[in-house]
Order: C-alpha cells, then structure tokens, then sequence
C-alpha cells in the first residue's frame, strides 16, 4: 500500500506544480494589472549583448528595430522583448526568459485584423490554445534563415486562400501584445475546467509541434476572422 501512495506522489506531484505553475502564469497575464514597458538597457547589458546576432540578421534582411520591452505580469516571471519590423509588418520578436531565448515572426493581415500568423522556434508556444482565428506554428532549433522560409511560405498560404495582404499595424508594439495576450487568456478560460486541460495540454503540446498550419486551419481562421 505503501507503494502505492509513493507512485501516486511520484506522479501526483508533477502534474499539480505543472496545473498551478500553469494556472498562475495565465492569472497574471490576464491580470488588469498586466503590461509591458519600453526599457533602454546599456550597450553593455545583457539584454543587449544576446540580441546582437539577432539585430545583426534583422538588418542583412531588411528588418528595422522597434525597440526593447519589459513585460510585467504578475505572478510571472520577468522576460525581456526585443523587437523588428519587415516593410510587410511582420514583427520579429526576440524573447529572453531567464536563461531561455527564442525567437517569433509575426504577422497580421489588412481587413482582418484577428488573423494573424505565428512562426516559433520555442516548443513552448504550443503549450497553451490560441484563438481560432490566429494561426500558430513552431519549429525548435531552427535558426532564423529556416524560421523566415516557414513564415513566409506559410504567409503565402494564407494570401492565396484569403485574398488578403500582410497588414502594416500603426499601434505601438506594447499594446499590439497585450491585447493578443488578453485575447489568448479569454479564450483558455473560456475551456470547462481549464486549470485541469493544462495538464492535457503540457502534455500534448509535442503533437503539434513541428507541422506547418494546413490550408484547412488557414480556411477555418478566415471562417472565424472579421474579414468582409
């Protein structure tokens, strides 16, 4: 019996920090009180120092930078956004939580301003659903050459299926994320008993890593968009 009650804690202990590290960090980036603020750190600083190939790549291929960020969101741990523009709109954005780096391209498109593309070299970014009309799709351990071909080849998708181009956002970066995030928590505490579905989908986030979004998906999105 005694073996039982081990295996139970053995397996019941990761799955609950799991749900409560999970159901914390979705609190806080739902919060009111949750924001990003534009930082300067020094030329020296350490933000600065792990962004300099990425800048590096940004220029070679005709990104321009926005500028560096602080998210704060309570019960979450700090991270720091660095952050590009392509004449097209797409962002690139350079995220550093803790020890860990990775980078996105983003991208919106004109008339529909809820449809919208993401490219991830982060695992992570599959952890947690999006809203149906935000596609999402992540490659760990590409580099930026690779992760610019997905995007663009998964843009061109979207183009030709909706007839809409890229959109050149005119609101300040800070906001554009924030108000992606807020939509990201309302539709995961829209799911019954969403604390417990993260469990389910920590566990699952492997299954969609790694597949490029379908011509299916990107049908769907438009279906759900606020296109005309």
């Amino acid at each position: 019996m005694e073996i039982v009650w081990v295996i139970i804690a053995v397996i019941g202990l990761p799955a609950l920090l799991i749900i409560g590290a999970g159901t914390s960090a979705i609190l806080g980036m739902g919060s009111p009180k949750a924001d990003i603020v534009p930082i300067e750190p020094g030329p020296a600083s350490p933000e600065v120092v792990r962004t300099r190939h990425v800048n590096d790549w940004a220029v070679r291929e005709g990104f321009e930078w926005v500028g560096m960020y602080e998210t704060r969101f309570p019960r979450s741990m700090r991270s720091v956004i660095g952050a590009w523009q392509s004449p097209d709109g797409t962002f690139l954005v350079f995220y550093m939580v803790n020890d860990k780096v990775y980078q996105e391209l983003v991208s919106s498109f004109e008339n529909a301003n809820d449809l919208g593309l993401t490219t991830s070299n982060s695992p992570d970014s599959m952890t947690f659903p999006m809203p149906r009309t935000w596609l999402i799709q992540s490659f760990p351990k590409t580099d930026l050459d690779q992760l610019l071909a997905r995007h663009e080849t998964s843009m061109q998708l979207v183009e030709s299926v909706t007839r809409v181009a890229p959109n050149v956002p005119d609101e300040p970066l800070e906001r554009l994320i924030l108000e992606a995030v807020k939509k990201q928590t309302e539709h995961i505490r829209s799911f019954p008993l969403w604390p417990l579905m993260i469990l389910w989908w920590f566990c699952t986030k492997s299954l969609r890593t790694g597949k490029p979004v379908t011509e299916q998906r990107v049908r769907d999105a438009s279906q759900h968009s606020t296109m005309p």
